[in-house]
């Protein structure tokens, strides 16, 4: 897997991340996403965030699959799609990337990861899995990993991405459904 990951930005969406309180904790977080791209088929974004004892805590990984090589479609400008705007002007902040014509994000403080304008309510789960990312998108499923982070490392103060991105694919690796859903 290849993962590409950035503090103040992801993907051409040129998403928000802003040092902001994370649900649960009552100090700053720190906030990192990016992109990854598992194969020819399989590309996705993720969203860290600090846990209330300041480690990095996982938030969303959103793995899409399509046919080879549509996450390199690149969409006539403007035409990426995302999550609708909110009424009265107000901003959501997300996290991810995106993948061919599809923002993939997740939105903190609601809790739902967008798969284009499609949300998905995750609940106590962090991975999202697509299927049909090239053409009209479906949802497999959803569920929980624990990557094994250090601890008392904030998601910002990790030095080696490799590290980080190792972490993520070890936590991905272990899960027979994930698994699978890599298979070529």
């Amino acid at each position: 897997m290849v993962f590409r990951c950035a503090i103040a930005g992801a993907g051409v969406a040129a998403l928000a991340l802003l040092r902001a309180a994370s649900p649960g904790s009552t100090g700053s977080a720190c906030n990192r996403s990016g992109t990854l791209m598992v194969n020819d088929r399989v590309s996705g974004a993720y969203s860290l965030t600090d846990a209330s004892d300041g480690s990095a805590r996982l938030e969303a990984v959103i793995l899409a699959r399509g046919r080879p090589g549509w996450a390199g479609d690149s969409p006539p400008p403007g035409a990426y799609e995302g999550p609708p705007p909110l009424p009265g002007g107000r901003v959501r902040l997300l996290a991810g990337g995106s993948a061919g014509r599809l923002m993939l994000v997740y939105e903190r403080f609601a809790g739902i990861a967008w798969v284009g304008s499609r949300s998905v309510r995750m609940g106590t789960d962090n991975v999202l899995l697509v299927d049909r990312a090239d053409s009209i998108p479906v949802i497999i499923g959803t569920m929980h990993i624990t990557p094994p982070f250090a601890p008392a490392v904030s998601a910002c103060a990790v030095q080696d991405p490799d590290a980080l991105t190792n972490a993520i694919t070890a936590a991905l690796a272990g899960e027979p459904t994930v698994r699978t859903f890599l298979a070529p």
